[in-house]
Order: structure tokens, then C-alpha cells, then sequence
């Protein structure tokens, strides 16, 4: 076998096919097999990468190859039945030929010679021109592992710049959500075209009043401008359809989904002991209203079916109000009926031959009136100088009574209207408004008595 590996050391592009096959033509089977294994695991390979260095050599003008007459011969070598060289009976030796240049730059997956190349290390001795010694299985098996690490590293690094890129991409994409990029975009824009209507990108100005008017001008009167109702757009929710005396007709239409309801108020300011009847009926106001809380979000106020809250103009009436209201949570504006003398009922006209009482809450009652005088003395004091003055024919009077009898209709009307505050605020405050109530009736006694 020395002799053997001694040919394959020496291995040329012909070896496998005839040198090497003559050769074992008579070594004893179970040889064939041992060698042929051997082959495959390192004599083949080494000869490979042998002939790749040498093209790459050969290719890169790294060393100058020595000519096919120049190249030592093998000797002829014998295998025996005991695995023993003979001197006798040589075998047919094969003749070294030129290695081949396959391309311009070699064969390029030869790691090992490529490593060679790049360190500068050649694969033949300059000295005595000869082929280097193989690798070794250490040196291999290195190289192998420095190439798996490579590999390993290389795809570890691939591996971090997805993750990177990914993790990149994400945070784009939120950001760009979260700051509503196009819709920005839009507001710029219609800024840009409104100031700069004719594409320009700079402006001059004589005064800052040039600058205001020309803002006004350009960008608040025609951007931020009050819906118009008659222009053909409904502009939504400052123009909606039209039900009472609200909404725009002419551009949303009329609104179908509404209800026919009757408002009955009933008023009767007569009988409070304290409080005269037409200063209870000039403090009382009513309306009828829309709770509607996206007004309210945008700072309106709620919509009420009068323009102006109706006062009342009799002691004792019975009021009927028609509507036709839209579906909502509607209430009564009900304003200074501090006596609780108006009252009222709402009925569904849907079937006109046939109202339906609506309820009401809370229920919309009078109160009750109290049975006794409970005005101050000071009060009745006043009434009474009143009615005395009235029961006097005014011929009799001389001026300075006169004088005395209207200052004391005047101060009566004033008392009973301080003494309904009074009463009005005790109820609201309670016992903590007590005091002033009593510094109200000491200032009334004060006034009664100059």
C-alpha cells in the first residue's frame, strides 16, 4: 500500500481511468474494496483540490508550470498477494499530462485553494519546483469548520437585518397612523392654495395691517365661512331638513319624521296672600325647547320653538299652542314662576279625533297657596296706607298727602315684589339665607316708616 500512495501523491487528471486501473487489476478483491474506499475518502479529493490549485495557479499567473517533459515520472509499481511492492513484473505506468485551464479566474468552489491563494501561499515549491505536501485531516477539517462558522455567522447577521428592517417598517407605519399624515396633508394644502392662490411661495407687505387683511381676505372669509342655505350643498349639522322654523329647505329638504302635539298652559295668578297677581304674572315666562347635546358639544344653544320666551298677559288664562316637533328629548323653559301658579298638559295629535294625553316629568302642577298672611308688618302696614289712600276721594287731598298716598303705592308694589324674592331665595337656600331675608325686612320697616 506505500507504494500505492506513493502513485496517488502523484496523481494527474488520469489516474482514476488508467494508471490507477491497471494497477489493481491483480491485487486480491478484498484490496480492490480497502482501496477504492480509502480513495473516495481522501486520495481522490486531495487529487481534486491538487488540480484546481494548479488551474488557479495557472489562471492567476501566480507560478509558472513546469512542461509535460519537464515532469518526473512515476516509478513502476507491482502489488503483490501480501500487499507487498515487487521489483519484478512492472506494472504499466501512466504518463503525467498537463493540467487544463478550465476558465480565466479557475474553479471557484475550491475553499481551500482559494484560502491558499489569498494568503499568497502557492501549492509548489518555488526552490525545487515539486508539488507541496497535502492537507492534512486536521487542516481540512478546520478549513471545514471555518467555512460552517462563516456560513453561520453570515446567516445570523442576515437574520438581524430582517428582524431590523421589519421592526423599521412597523414603527413607520405607526407613526405614520398616528400623525394621519394625509389628512395633514390636505389641511397644508388647502392652506397653501388659499394663501398663495397664484402658486407662489413668497409675499411682501407693507404693514402688519397689510398682513392681517390679506389673511382675512385670502384664507378666513373663504375657508371659514357660514353655511348659506339656498346654495344647493346641505352642510351638515349647521344645515339640516326643515321641520318648524328651523333647518334650510331649499338645500335638505323638509323633514317627514316629526310629531303634531298640542301645549296647553293654564295660569291663575289670583289668590296669593303675600304677593299681588300682576307681579306674579310679569315675572313668568315659558318656552318649549330641544335637549340636544351635540348643540351643546359645539357651544350652541338648545333650539326652542318660540324666538323669545312668551310672557303672559292675563291673571287667568287658558294658552293652546300647536307644533310639530322633531323626535327628541324636548322640556319646558319655564322662568320666575316662583309661586308655582302656571301649570300645564301636552297632548299627541297624531290622531287629531282622538288626543293622547303625554306625561310629564316631573308632573307639570300648581302649588298649593297659603292659607294665612304671612307678609311682614312693615308689608301690611304699606297695604294698608294703600287702600286707606285709595277709599279717599283725591279731591280732598292736599298736595303733600297726595305726594304721601303715591309714595305709598309705589313702596307697596316695591315690598311685594322684594317680599316674592325673599320667599323665592328662602326656598332655594334654605335656612342659611335667613339672615338676609331679616336685613331685607329691617330695610323694608326703614323705608315704610320715612
Amino acid at each position: 500500500m506505500d507504494a500505492l500512495w506513493a502513485f496517488l501523491e502523484k496523481c494527474d487528471s488520469d489516474a482514476h481511468t488508467s494508471g490507477l486501473t491497471q494497477i489493481l487489476e491483480n491485487a486480491p478483491q478484498h484490496l480492490v474494496n480497502k482501496t477504492a474506499s480509502q480513495l473516495r475518502k481522501r486520495s481522490a479529493w486531495l487529487c481534486l483540490e491538487e488540480a484546481r490549485e494548479y488551474k488557479r495557479a495557472s489562471a492567476l499567473n501566480v507560478m509558472q508550470l513546469p512542461s509535460p517533459s519537464k515532469r518526473p515520472t512515476p516509478p513502476p509499481v507491482t502489488i503483490a498477494a501480501n500487499n507487498a511492492p515487487s521489483p519484478t513484473g512492472a506494472a504499466e505506468t501512466s504518463r503525467h499530462r498537463p493540467i487544463d485551464v478550465l476558465g480565466t479566474l479557475g474553479r471557484k468552489d475550491s475553499f481551500i485553494g482559494a484560502r491558499r491563494l489569498a494568503r499568497g501561499q502557492s501549492n509548489i515549491d518555488e526552490r525545487t519546483g515539486a508539488a507541496k505536501a497535502a492537507p492534512t485531516n486536521e487542516e481540512v477539517a478546520q478549513a471545514v469548520q471555518e467555512k460552517v462558522a462563516a456560513a453561520v455567522e453570515t446567516q445570523r447577521k442576515y437574520k438581524h437585518v430582517l428582524w431590523y428592517s421589519l421592526f423599521v417598517a412597523a414603527y413607520l407605519i405607526v407613526l405614520f397612523l398616528q400623525a394621519s399624515a394625509y389628512n395633514s396633508g390636505e389641511v397644508v394644502s388647502t392652506l397653501r392654495n388659499a394663501l398663495m392662490p397664484d402658486g407662489g411661495m413668497t409675499a411682501t407687505f407693507q404693514s402688519d395691517d397689510d398682513v392681517l387683511s390679506y389673511i382675512g381676505l385670502k384664507a378666513l372669509l373663504p375657508t371659514w365661512k357660514d353655511p348659506v342655505c339656498g346654495d344647493g350643498r346641505c352642510e351638515f349639522p349647521w344645515e339640516f331638513p326643515a321641520w318648524g322654523r328651523f333647518g334650510c329647505k331649499a338645500d335638505c329638504g323638509q323633514e317627514t319624521q316629526t310629531t303634531h302635539i298640542l301645549v296647553q298652559v293654564t295660569s291663575n295668578f289670583v289668590g296669593h296672600p303675600n304677593i299681588s297677581p300682576s307681579v306674579l304674572m310679569a315675572a313668568v315666562s315659558w318656552n318649549v325647547c330641544l335637549a340636544d347635546e351635540q348643540r351643546r358639544a359645539r357651544g350652541e344653544a338648545d333650539l326652542c320653538w318660540f324666538d323669545s320666551d312668551q310672557q303672559f298677559t292675563e291673571i287667568e288664562a287658558v294658552r293652546l299652542e300647536t307644533m310639530d316637533v322633531v323626535d327628541g328629548n324636548w322640556y319646558v323653559n319655564l322662568m320666575g314662576d316662583y309661586a308655582g301658579r302656571v301649570s300645564g298638559n301636552i297632548y299627541d295629535l297624531t290622531n287629531s279625533t282622538n288626543p293622547v294625553k303625554m306625561t310629564t316629568d316631573p308632573v307639570w302642577e300648581m302649588c298649593a297657596l297659603p292659607t294665612q298672611d304671612t307678609r311682614s308688618a312693615s308689608v301690611q302696614a304699606a297695604g294698608q296706607a294703600q287702600e286707606s289712600a285709595k277709599q279717599e276721594p283725591p279731591g280732598q287731598l292736599d298736595p303733600a298727602s297726595q305726594l304721601i298716598a303715591d309714595l305709598n303705592e309705589n313702596a307697596y308694589a316695591a315690598l311685594q315684589l322684594l317680599e316674592a324674592w325673599s320667599a323665592a331665595l328662602h326656598d332655594e337656600q334654605g335656612g342659611a339665607s335667613q339672615d338676609g331675608v331679616e336685613d331685607v325686612a329691617d330695610e323694608e320697616e326703614s323705608f315704610v316708616d320715612h
